[in-house]
């Protein structure tokens, strides 16, 4: 495969868009421009992961009991540092894994660290399965902990998953 700049390269110097050279220089040292986009792909998903934890991070620190969201339907306005989506995220994770609900957002992290770093992780569906069971034991090892008298959910501090797998 010739590369522009190479010795054995006749238009050293002169890109010429016909023959592959402005591919070749799109591709780098690394391959073809079809792997130079798939790390693009990457790149931009683990970003979007990035974000999407970020996201349920703020969500989650802005969390407030009485806000509006698919459980609680109030007249008042949203207090969720991300507004109504926020709010209702937030909700989300709160009622179902509780305070593990920031611990379950590691592995995505992780995930989306290892994507920009142009590092694929292998067996995704076992990464999941992992994944999901490792929120459930957080979940069930938080819900150990007893709930403070401030605490407002009806569910233990483990949330509704938490309080599922204590009982099983």
């Amino acid at each position: 495969e010739r590369v522009v700049g190479d010795v054995d390269d006749p238009h050293h110097g002169h890109a010429d868009l016909a023959d592959g050279a402005f591919a070749a220089d799109m591709a780098g040292a690394h391959g073809s421009v079809g792997d130079w986009l798939r790390r693009q792909v990457r790149f931009a998903a683990g970003w979007a992961l990035l974000a999407i934890a970020g996201f349920i991070v703020l969500s989650l620190l802005g969390w407030n009991v009485a806000d509006p969201s698919l459980s609680h339907a109030t007249e008042a306005p949203v207090t969720n540092w991300m507004g109504y989506p926020g709010a209702v995220t937030a909700d989300l994770a709160m009622q179902f894994f509780g305070l593990a609900a920031l611990a379950a957002l590691v592995p995505l992290v992780a995930w989306a660290v290892a994507l920009i770093r142009d590092q694929v992780p292998n067996h995704a569906g076992r990464r999941m399965a992992a994944w999901f069971a490792g929120a459930l034991g957080a979940a069930a090892a938080i819900g150990c902990l007893p709930p403070t008298a401030g605490w407002p959910l009806p569910s233990g501090l483990g949330g509704a998953l938490g309080d599922m797998v204590l009982r099983v």
